[in-house]
């Protein structure tokens, strides 16, 4: 075992120095994110993580390093404190990079734009709830095929009653059924049942209501699972 572990260890520590290298030498964004989530899984240190995570958000405009920014700040553990202001600030700047900006940081601003609950602060940042607001940065993050984007997407386009762009909502519910979201298949089914943003399509119907089915069953078989291991503990 003892040899096993320094083989390990000699593994991450040349890890970390290739890391630090394309990081601070060839100022490579990648490299950076990857160094951060480095100190953050392999050495639990998050204070550094956040440090490194927090400069490549803002600096380097790496758009899932603000997610994973605003993620430490969000929990706040093991040395971080929490500071939901800061970390809304980080999901909008990681969504609204033109380039390699995040998906899930564009679900999470947008969750945020319709958080009625909110506190002072968060509204400080993001402003009265805004349901057109989300429902852009849900549309941007789903460009970048984020599941939860889609789905949400999805589901306020379909809600609205009135001015409601149905193609576009089938298009998000396609695609987060493609990702394997249950709620993004049971609307894809509508709407090929009802011919919403679609043709009736019968055939179609069948297939996403076959996949919602299948999903669901798979959820099942998961709580059951995690209730009996709870049950053993």
């Amino acid at each position: 075992m003892t040899g096993e572990h320094e083989l390990l260890e000699h593994y991450y520590a040349k890890a970390e120095r290739d890391y630090k290298f394309h990081c601070n030498e060839r100022n490579d964004s990648v490299a950076c994110h990857d160094l951060a989530s480095f100190y953050q899984l392999r050495r639990k240190d998050f204070t550094k993580a956040l440090e490194i995570f927090k400069e490549n958000c803002f600096k380097k405009n790496y758009g899932e390093s603000c997610f994973m920014y605003g993620q430490l700040l969000s929990n706040g553990k093991k040395g971080v404190v929490m500071d939901m202001e800061e970390g809304t600030r980080a999901y909008q700047h990681g969504c609204n990079i033109k380039k390699h900006y995040s998906g899930a940081s564009c679900y999470c601003a947008g969750l945020l734009s319709i958080n009625e609950k909110m506190n002072k602060k968060v509204k400080s940042v993001v402003g009265p709830v805004n349901v057109d607001k989300a429902l852009k940065l849900f549309i941007r993050g789903c460009e970048v095929d984020e599941k939860n984007s889609c789905t949400s997407a999805a589901t306020l386009l379909y809600e609205r009653e009135k001015n409601s762009d149905y193609k576009l909502g089938y298009k998000c519910a396609v695609k987060a059924c493609e990702m394997n979201s249950l709620a993004g298949c049971r609307l894809a089914a509508k709407a090929c049942k009802d011919g919403l943003g679609t043709e009736v399509n019968e055939k179609l119907f069948q297939y996403f209501r076959t996949r919602a089915v299948a999903l669901q069953n798979v959820e099942s078989e998961n709580r059951t699972r995690r209730i009996r291991t709870k049950k053993n503990e």
